[in-house]
């Protein structure tokens, strides 16, 4: 699984930067560091935009990166499907689709080395998780002030509804996941640790909001 850390870089309110979401977010400016992998088969790494980059679009995400990144995918819960843009070392090419503040993405990396997303403090996401006809999986991101959330069974209690949680591991370019059994009423698989900024997949039971205001 893909480490990363969590550095604030603001002079105020730093000792309480995970709670100033819903109090001062223009006064918090700093970065989150994802430690991105090169994989046996692939160099893909889930990555989320916990701060505001102030992109529009995919193609203003890639040209940021295009000396580190050569694709971008965004996952489309509606039709449980992908769409890309990719980079072919002259131009952009492929889906230009609208990048938002706390999503999660797939990129593919060159080499291995950290992804730095930097900006502002946005508000606190708000997810509108789609339940589909043949498969629901959500990306989602931890919100920076849930730091209660330490394992990925907590997680999925916390959505509820909720019957897979999935974690990219980039150098295996594979899914890990946890099962909530609804007969044992219990999570099975691995129950891998979660923090705030992190990307993941659930898949739901039932459509619905998260986190609940």
């Amino acid at each position: 699984m893909k480490k990363f850390a969590l550095l604030l870089l603001a002079t105020l309110l730093l000792s309480a930067f995970l709670y100033a979401v819903e109090s001062e977010p223009s006064a918090i400016v700093g970065y989150v560091v994802y430690e991105c992998q090169t994989g046996e088969s692939a160099n893909n790494n889930f990555v989320a935009l916990p701060l505001d980059m102030g992109f529009s679009d995919s193609i203003e995400f890639g040209e940021a990166y295009q000396d580190e990144i050569d694709v971008i995918s965004n996952w489309l819960a509606e039709s449980q499907a992908w769409e890309s843009t990719l980079y072919d070392g002259d131009i952009w090419t492929g889906e230009i689709f609208d990048v938002k503040v706390n999503s999660a993405y797939m990129i593919s990396i060159y080499d291995a080395k950290p992804f730095y997303c930097v900006g502002p403090l946005p508000e606190a996401p708000v997810y509108d998780l789609v339940f589909g006809a043949t498969a629901s999986n959500n990306f989602i991101m931890i919100p920076l002030d849930r730091t209660d959330l330490e394992k990925a069974s907590e997680l999925g209690e916390d959505v509820s509804d909720v019957s897979a949680v999935n974690a990219w591991s980039a150098p295996y370019q594979s899914w890990m996941s946890i099962f909530y059994d609804e007969v044992e009423e219990a999570w099975t698989g691995d129950d891998f640790s979660v923090s705030v900024a992190m990307p993941l997949m659930i898949s739901i039971t039932k459509e619905k909001e998260w986190p609940n205001k």
